[in-house]
C-alpha cells in the first residue's frame, strides 16, 4: 500500500516537511540527527526574545527587519536542529524516480477572506480570471453555461500558495524553503506574524494583490476537509480503474487520521436548557468547535464508501 497525499494543518505540517526533509537528506547521503534529537529542545525562547527586542521596538522604529522578526527567528531554530528544512519545498517534491510520495497539502487561512491558502505542488485552487477572489462563483456559472469547459479547480475558495511567490524586486513565483512552507500553516495569532504573499502581474510582484496567512487550524484544524475534496475528484478515475477488466490492480482507498485528543466514545447527554442571550455566542462557538469533527466524519464516508464498493466487486 502507498500513501498518495498527507494533508495537515498548524504542527502536523511541521512533522510532515521534516519527515520529508529526512527523506531527502537520507537520498543524499547526509541523514539528519533525528526527529526526536532536533527538536526536544527549546525552539519558543528565540521567537520570543526576538518578539520582545526587534518586532515591538520596530512596531514604531518601523525598519525593514522582515526576515529577522520573530518568525524568521523561529525558521532558523528549525534549521539550525533540522537542517534538511532549508530545502525547497518544491524541488523536495521530486528524487531521482519521480514524484516522491505522499504529496504534501500544508492548510493555511487567508486572513482578509477566510479561504484556504494550500501549500502544495498539485494545482488545487480554481483559476479565475476575474481577479484573486478566492470566493468569487462566477467562473464556474460561466464555464456551466457556456459548455465550453468543465469548471476547474479541486477546492473549492482556495489559493495556491506557490502561485503567489513573487519577490518584491520582481521575477516570477520562487520556491519556499520547506521550514517557510510549514509556517504558513502555523502561523499561531500572536505567537507569529502574519505570512505575506505576493502574486505576479507582469512578472513583477503586486503589492495590491497579497495575502496575508495564518494558522489553518482558524479554518479547519484536522486536514480533513481537503481531503474529501481531492478524494471527489479522484473518485470518478480510481472507479474507472477498478472497472477495467484488464487493469491486473485495483485500488483500495484508505484514511488515516492522526488527532492529538481522544475520540470521545461515551453516551450522549441531552443538553439542557439555552439562555437567549448566550445562544447566539454559544450556536457560533459550537458550530466553530465542530468544523474539525465534521470533516473527519465527511471524510471516513466518503472512503468508507469506495472502499465498500471495493469489497462488494470481489
Amino acid at each position: 500500500a502507498g500513501v498518495f497525499l498527507a494533508s495537515g494543518v498548524s504542527g502536523s505540517s511541521v512533522g510532515l516537511v521534516a519527515v520529508r526533509a529526512g527523506e531527502v537528506a537520507g537520498e543524499q547521503g547526509a541523514p539528519g540527527p533525528g526527529l526526536d534529537a532536533s527538536f526536544d529542545r527549546d525552539h519558543v525562547a528565540p521567537a520570543v526574545a526576538a518578539a520582545a527586542l526587534r518586532d515591538v521596538p520596530n512596531s514604531v522604529l518601523r525598519l525593514p527587519l522582515a526576515s529577522w522578526n520573530r518568525a524568521g527567528t523561529l525558521e532558523r531554530s528549525w534549521q539550525r536542529a533540522w537542517p534538511g528544512l532549508g530545502e525547497g519545498f518544491g524541488t523536495s517534491a521530486t528524487g531521482a524516480d519521480g514524484l516522491r510520495f505522499p504529496l504534501l497539502l500544508l492548510n493555511g487561512t487567508s486572513v482578509a477572506d477566510g479561504c484556504r491558502v494550500a501549500v502544495s505542488v498539485l494545482r488545487l485552487a480554481p483559476s479565475s480570471t476575474d481577479g484573486p477572489d478566492c470566493l468569487g462563483a462566477g467562473q464556474f456559472s460561466r464555464a456551466a453555461g457556456d459548455g465550453a469547459r468543465a469548471p476547474d479547480g479541486v477546492l473549492a475558495a482556495t489559493e495556491d500558495a506557490l502561485g503567489a511567490t513573487c519577490p518584491r524586486g520582481g521575477g516570477g513565483p520562487r520556491d519556499l524553503r520547506l521550514s517557510t512552507a510549514a509556517l504558513l500553516s502555523a502561523r499561531f495569532p500572536y505567537v507569529s506574524p502574519t505570512g505575506v504573499l505576493l502574486t505576479c502581474a507582469g512578472g513583477t510582484a503586486s503589492t495590491e494583490d497579497r495575502t496575508h496567512v495564518l494558522d489553518g487550524g482558524l479554518l479547519e484544524n484536522s486536514g480533513a476537509d481537503a481531503l474529501v475534496e481531492v478524494w471527489a475528484a479522484l473518485e470518478p478515475r480510481v472507479r474507472a480503474l477498478n472497472a477495467d477488466p484488464a487493469q491486473p490492480v485495483c485500488v483500495a482507498p484508505r484514511l488515516l487520521l492522526l488527532d492529538n485528543s481522544f475520540t470521545d466514545d461515551g453516551p450522549w447527554r441531552p443538553a439542557g436548557r439555552s439562555p437567549q442571550l448566550l445562544a447566539p455566542g454559544a450556536g457560533l462557538l459550537g458550530v466553530l468547535g465542530s468544523q474539525s469533527a465534521a470533516a473527519q466524519q465527511e471524510a471516513q464516508i466518503a472512503v468508507t464508501r469506495a472502499a465498500a464498493d471495493v469489497a462488494a466487486a470481489g
